[in-house]
Parts: structure tokens; sequence; C-alpha cells
């Protein structure tokens, strides 16, 4: 409740994240809800799964290509700071600085042209970052299928992998639930709201089996809405 509550300093986050990967639980889910202030990134790009939650309205989808494409750039900056390239990809982001059309993908090609084995070493730490997208109070197919749009426009344009985990529709039944502080899952199981939770939930997984074992250190799920 604390007015500073995104201000963490360097010490309190690293303490709160040791406290959540120390947690005795399977799975932890940190809601860091929109915006992107360095507190935000920083947790979303510790988590082994990031889901972005949008609503099928542009305003939302603008800030989701927003958020992902400064979500990327700061897991490479801390990717450069461990494996000590930071003079290249600081050089090149003071490039970029003020370019409109600078994306993830252009960075990386300017890297590779200052150092060819730094580009490639970071590229192979950048495939597990493929965060998964879910639209929420879809209405109709229309709204559904911004997905699969979304997540062919991301790697066509932007050149960061997105994964679409499905759609949650819009349920009255639901909101009523939020306003009386009803658990959804357990006073409506059988709606549909329900079932596309529990869809939505077992893609994630799906796709977290068959990737890698992520380092300790990074055992944590999160979101931004």
């Amino acid at each position: 409740n604390s007015l500073d509550a995104d201000g963490l300093k360097h010490f309190q986050k690293t303490r709160l994240l040791r406290l959540i990967l120390w947690l005795p639980a399977d799975v932890v889910v940190v809601d860091l809800g929109a915006g992107t202030s360095l507190n935000v990134l920083d947790l979303f790009s510790m988590a082994d799964q990031g889901l972005l939650v949008i609503l099928p309205e542009p305003t939302s989808v603008e800030n989701c290509y927003r958020f992902l494409k400064a979500a990327y750039l700061r897991r490479l900056q801390h990717l450069c700071r461990v494996l000590g390239y930071d003079p290249i990809v600081d050089l090149v982001l003071r490039h970029r600085t003020g370019s409109p059309a600078a994306n993830p993908g252009e960075v990386l090609e300017e890297i590779d042209r200052i150092d060819s084995g730094a580009a490639t070493t970071l590229e192979a730490h950048l495939e597990t970052f493929a965060p998964h997208l879910i639209v929420n109070q879809a209405r109709d197919q229309e709204d559904v299928s911004l997905g699969d749009s979304m997540q062919a426009a991301s790697e066509r344009f932007i050149r960061i992998p997105l994964q679409f985990a499905g759609a949650i529709p819009h349920d009255p039944v639901l909101v009523r639930c939020v306003k009386t502080r009803w658990p959804f899952l357990l006073e409506c199981p059988r709606s549909r709201a329900a079932a596309a939770i529990r869809a939505v939930a077992e893609s994630v997984a799906a796709r977290a089996r068959l990737r890698p074992c992520a380092a300790p250190e990074r055992s944590l799920g999160s979101t931004a809405a």
C-alpha cells in the first residue's frame, strides 16, 4: 500500500526476488500490472514464463508491443552485463536513441557488425525469450483471432517470438465474482471462461515442458497486463 511501492531500491528488489524464489511452491505467479518501469521489466525478465495479458483494443495492443520491445531490450542489457558485453550494447543503444524505427532485431544486427561472436552468444541466450500472449474478455471470433495476428506481426516486424496461448471470453459471471470476491473457478467451474482459463494454463504448461530447464535463479513466472 506504500505510495512508492513501484520505486523499489536495488537491495529491496534483490531481497524480494530471493524471497519469491525460496517460496515452498511448485509455481509462483507474480501479477506485475501494466507499465515499463525498470522494476516491472526486471521481474518479468527473471521469469521462466512471461505472460502478456491484453484486451482486444487498439491501445492495449499498442502497449503490449511497446512492453515486449522494452522487456526484450532489458533482457539483452542484463545478458550483456553478465557476459561482459556492456560496452558493445551501450554503444549500439546510444546510437539508436531517438530512432523510431529501431527494433530488437536491428539492435542485434548492429551488435553483429561490431562483434559477430558476441551477437551469436547473445542470440543463443535470447532464444528462450518467447512470452505467451493471452487475449482477455474476447467477445467474438475477431477478438480471438487477434492473438494469431499479433504472434505473426511480432515475429515479422520486431523479430520477437510471441506464443499465443489462447483467449478468455467475456463473462458477466466473472465480473460478479470479482465484485463479491468469490473464487471464480470454484463458483463457476463449468463456465466457458473457466474452461478457457484451464486451456490457457495447459497450453503454457505444455510449452514449458518442451523448453530446457531454467537456471535455479530464474524459476519464476510473471504476468504483465
